[in-house]
């Protein structure tokens, strides 16, 4: 590009910096500061998915003759429940295939992100 486009445009709009070793500082950082928090997350989430690993959970609810539910078995009833033994996991981050609607021991998946990449 030209210069004076640069000089008399781009510039005093703010749409480019001059490449100093204060500005390359000020581009860097947030990048830095984007990583360690997701390195951060991702620690926490091994943390938590490490503490669920060993967890079994009753839930009480009605059931017919056939060994069926009135209702079904939630997110949120699990969220209860793991609250109930110390746990705290988002309800949000509980993942069911589908609803549980009978007398069986399930497993439930419960979703973090492990694989995060910095750009």
């Amino acid at each position: 590009m030209r210069d004076g486009y640069a000089r008399n445009y781009l510039l005093p709009r703010g749409l480019v910096l001059v490449l100093t070793r204060e500005n390359i500082k000020n581009i860097r950082a947030p990048k830095e500061t984007c990583c360690r928090s997701k390195a951060e997350g991702r620690e926490q989430a091994q943390t938590v998915g490490d503490e669920l690993a060993g967890v079994s959970l009753i839930i009480s609810m009605r059931t017919g003759e056939e060994g069926k539910l009135f209702g079904s078995v939630t997110n949120i009833q699990i969220e209860k429940a793991l609250k109930a033994k110390g746990l705290n996991v988002d309800r949000r981050k509980i993942h069911l295939d589908e609803p549980i609607k009978t007398l069986e021991s399930m497993k439930f998946q419960s979703v973090f992100p492990l694989t995060l990449a910095c750009r």
